[in-house]
């Protein structure tokens, strides 16, 4: 979705001579990358936290999104308040959609054409590995954080940590945040009339929860 949208404003603002623009669409794509690198560090030392994690998705998912929703507005026009609405309204549901993608990698059904488990493989640990990190005994935190290293060669290693997700509802927990971040989302566009666009808006928010791909 996003790289669709990032593509479109592009090709506007070289259309319309608008080069502020693609300013802005640059820099989210420069944050995009340093998000990427982000992680990659953090996976390598598996010191992954609760606000390691936001910084991340914010930086290689939600700032894309968020560009695309203020570029978007700014292209036509919009207000200045209705391009802040626009922006929060991006962030918010970038936010949500790399939460859901991450717990999508814990479900097995899922037809997101990755292999299942892939970020355990990679020794990410997303959001629904946070939630339970932050709630088991120092024991069991121990013992996850002995097994993720051996999840890239290790079926018995994923499954172990898979099961101390369900055990501990590691992936609903997730949900919650992911419905948090949608609210948000939405209320942004309290700002703008009702409208067909509104209304595609609002759609794509239950489309991000529902999603399983």
């Amino acid at each position: 979705i996003g790289d669709y949208i990032l593509a479109r404003n592009m090709n506007i603002g070289l259309q319309s001579g608008q080069y502020d623009l693609l300013t802005h669409i640059i820099g989210a794509m420069s944050t995009l990358c340093e998000g990427e690198l982000i992680q990659s560090d953090h996976a390598s030392k598996l010191d992954t936290s609760r606000e390691h994690y936001l910084d991340i998705i914010y930086k290689k998912t939600a700032s894309l999104f968020s560009v695309c929703g203020s570029v978007g507005a700014t292209s036509v026009g919009a207000s200045r308040e209705k391009v802040e609405a626009m922006r929060t309204f991006g962030n918010m549901l970038g936010m949500a959609f790399q939460i859901v993608d991450d717990i999508l990698d814990y479900e097995p059904n899922n037809n997101t054409g990755k292999p299942a488990a892939n970020d355990l493989r990679e020794r990410k640990i997303t959001l629904p590995l946070i939630e339970v990190l932050e709630r088991v005994s120092e024991e069991e935190k121990a013992e996850i954080m002995r097994q993720l290293p051996l999840c890239a060669e290790s079926d018995e290693s994923i499954a172990y940590i898979q099961g101390k997700v369900e055990e501990y509802n590691g992936v609903e927990i997730a949900r919650e945040t992911v419905r948090a971040y949608l609210q948000r989302a939405m209320s942004a566009l309290s700002v703008c009339e009702d409208s067909e666009y509104r209304n595609s808006l609002l759609a794509l928010c239950e489309y991000v929860v529902e999603r399983d791909r």
